[in-house]
């Protein structure tokens, strides 16, 4: 049965091979996770004592491996240490050196400086490609990048640029210590060791007071607006009472108009009616009782018309 990958890239994955995974891990960090009969198991990325939620609190999380400088692991754990020497890129690194002249006890004779490229693995006269020749002219202002041997490295003084003094153990419990450290910092805060549920509760009241206020402004504000729409309408009340009293006072007036007016038309109407019966009445009158008096009054007038004719009436007399 194929062992289980412990997050490691397929690739490392022991694919044919039927043997145990801690003897194809070679590490020293990776041998001792299957060393520990009984007790924890350990963490593949920093070693540590693997509990629940270590994955979230790993110092390995996002740290640089020293080895293959990927992030995620210590070197102490990293599986390219199980892998050949040959496959791995040829690491160089810049080496600077001060010799005046020849290499033979640092003698000075002309001040020439320059820097040279050395293999981290090692090289040989037939690797390196090129040898130093104290002879050769080098510029002052550019400095040049030679390959170096291991024979010339031997025969100059050299500086290296970057050196790696501590151990792959200690440089990892120094990172260890650090975070604990930086661990035991952010512990000393008043809050730390309140769960977000109890700094809800903590400020939950503060939070319901602040709401609370400015719900008493909302609602003050709300207030006014209410109190001065209230005056609005009471002003809009009153000028409409207004007019409806001005407007039953003009229909009382029209209605008095209206009253007036049809009693003319009927005084008028009676006034025609009177005028059309006196008109019929002068042109036709009734004939006169005869008594002694219209009789004698006939007579004059009879005489008197019949001898003279009769003048025309004048309308001034």
């Amino acid at each position: 049965m194929q062992p289980k990958s412990r997050g490691f890239p397929r690739s490392f994955r022991p694919s044919n091979q039927r043997r145990c995974f801690s003897s194809f891990w070679t590490s020293p960090g990776l041998a001792r996770l299957h060393s520990r009969p009984g007790s924890c198991p350990a963490c593949y990325r920093c070693g540590n004592t693997f509990t629940r939620g270590h994955l979230y609190s790993c110092p390995a999380t996002r740290s640089e491996c020293f080895v293959c400088g990927l992030l995620g692991h210590f070197a102490k754990m990293c599986f390219y240490a199980t892998i050949p020497c040959h496959s791995h890129p040829r690491k160089t690194y810049p080496v600077a050196t001060n010799d005046k002249g020849s290499f033979k006890n640092g003698s000075a004779k002309d001040g020439r400086t320059c820097n040279r490229t050395v293999s981290s693995v090692g090289s040989t006269d037939a690797q390196a490609g090129s040898k130093l020749d104290p002879t050769v002219g080098i510029s002052e202002k550019k400095p040049q990048e030679v390959c170096v041997a291991i024979a010339d490295i031997s025969q100059c003084r050299m500086r290296l640029a970057k050196t790696k003094t501590l151990s792959k153990r200690r440089r990892d419990a120094k990172r260890i210590k650090d975070y604990y450290n930086r661990l035991e910092l952010v512990k000393q805060l008043p809050f730390q060791h309140l769960s977000p549920e109890d700094i809800q509760k903590l400020f939950k009241p503060v939070v319901i007071q602040d709401h609370m206020t400015t719900l008493r402004s909302q609602n003050k504000m709300l207030k006014n607006v209410v109190s001065n729409l209230s005056t609005d309408c009471y002003d809009l009340e009153q000028s409409l009472k207004d007019l409806e009293q001005r407007q039953t006072i003009a229909n009382q007036k029209i209605a008095v108009l209206n009253d007036i007016v049809t009693s003319q038309e009927y005084d008028i109407a009676a006034l025609r009616k009177n005028s059309s019966s006196r008109n019929r009445i002068h042109n036709t009158l009734a004939p006169r009782p005869r008594t002694s008096e219209n009789n004698q009054r006939q007579f004059y007038q009879s005489v008197y018309f019949g001898q003279r004719p009769r003048a025309p009436s004048n309308p001034h007399r």
